[in-house]
């Protein structure tokens, strides 16, 4: 129920503001370097999201000619996917040279405003409807008699330019962002490549300088219980999924400090492995391997630099062992070689690398706050809450 919309807005459906036509053709072996742009259901799912621009698929002339052809303003919509969640995913097609949408793809044309339409059918609005008309087990589909049903919160052209205009502008800023993050993070293996690389002389065997740690939970001293994961490292579990995963009785549960790292023996090869540095303690399943460094002889932020890099992760498979799931066992990991300069070289690197780290995360926090504006944008704008033309 769409309700407290502006009282000069209209409440349409799509049936009743545009045209629906099926693409066609493209076929996955027909796709080529050159030729005339298409968009395939695939690309249409993992390339674009609000807006279709810049496409890098095409086909030839004699492909063209059995295919759907689209312009500047179509809406392409998913016809299918693997959730309900996902079912009807769209973007606008804004490309100024004709186009070509393959099969599964349900495209729309509308003389409202093709930006603003993708951001409504995009909005909750959009999508609550969307989950309702999806029908199908393993696969998901969506139809454009379905579509033709949707309702949508409709402002004057003129609003929609300016709203257009400002979600546009939001979804600059994240791109250019999002490609700046891109080029950090490449930089920054680069430079990890370049500083943690260095004389044969320097290459010494990993387990000399680090000890493992089985300290067990079995006072239940500690209550915060941690997992390991690739993409975020050490994350609470009570934070990250509303609940402890956590067996009742954590008394075998292993011990870890700030300082020290942990990794999962069956996962550390897609990266999970980490140093403590946000957190004074916590617990961990006993499947994990808690170590740390001899401090001493090697810091264990140098050492964290070296576990985060592609050098290391390449090298683990001819280390790991196991029938049913390769695992890494720290009697493994400690015969690995590694370059350990001495202790205040090591310090000179770490700062060096904590120091573009740093500006990594600084953007990243930067596309957080970005992506929650622009959430928040939508919210009012598409909804009437805010206007633009008074």
């Amino acid at each position: 129920m769409i309700t407290n919309i502006p009282k000069h807005w209209k409440i349409k459906k799509l049936g009743e503001i545009g045209i629906f036509f099926k693409g066609k053709g493209v076929p996955k072996n027909k796709i080529t370097d050159t030729g005339f742009k298409c968009l395939t259901y695939g690309d249409l799912y993992t390339k674009y999201n609000f807006v279709i621009e810049g496409v890098k698929s095409f086909i030839d002339k004699e492909t063209a000619l059995i295919s759907q052809e689209i312009r500047y303003g179509d809406i392409c919509f998913a016809g299918s996917g693997e959730t309900l969640e996902d079912i009807g995913k769209c973007a606008t097609f804004i490309d100024d040279e004709i186009g070509y949408a393959g099969g599964d793809i349900i495209v729309f044309r509308t003389e409202q405003n093709p930006i603003v339409m993708s951001y409504l059918l995009n909005s909750d609005i959009a999508k609550k409807q969307k989950f309702s008309m999806g029908q199908g087990h393993s696969v998901v589909h969506i139809y454009s008699s379905q579509l033709e049903m949707l309702k949508l919160p409709l402002p004057p052209l003129k609003e929609q330019e300016k709203i257009a205009e400002i979600l546009l502008t939001c979804d600059k800023a994240i791109r250019l962002t999002t490609q700046i993050i891109t080029q950090l993070k490449q930089r920054n293996q680069g430079l990890a490549q370049q500083l943690l690389t260095g004389e044969k002389s320097n290459y010494k065997t990993i387990g000399k300088y680090i000890k493992e740690i089985s300290n067990r939970n079995s006072n239940l001293q500690v209550k915060k219980v941690l997992s390991v994961t690739n993409s975020k490292g050490f994350i609470n579990q009570f934070e990250q999924f509303g609940r402890e995963l956590a067996s009742s009785d954590v008394s075998n549960y292993k011990i870890v400090s700030k300082g020290q790292f942990a990794y999962n023996p069956s996962r550390v090869n897609v990266g999970s492995i980490d140093l403590l540095q946000d957190s004074e303690i916590g617990i961990l399943s006993p499947m994990y391997i808690v170590f740390e460094t001899k401090k001493d002889y090697l810091s264990s932020k140098f050492l964290y630099y070296h576990l985060k890099s592609n050098s290391f992760l390449v090298r683990i498979p001819t280390y790991v062992q196991g029938s049913v799931r390769d695992t890494l066992s720290f009697k493994a990991l400690s015969e690995m070689e590694f370059f350990i300069p001495n202790i205040e070289k090591q310090k000179k690197i770490t700062k060096i690398l904590d120091t573009a780290h740093q500006e990594l995360k600084l953007y990243e926090q930067k596309l957080q706050l970005l992506q929650a504006q622009k959430k928040t944008l939508m919210q009012k704008l598409l909804t009437g809450e805010v206007l633009t033309i008074k």
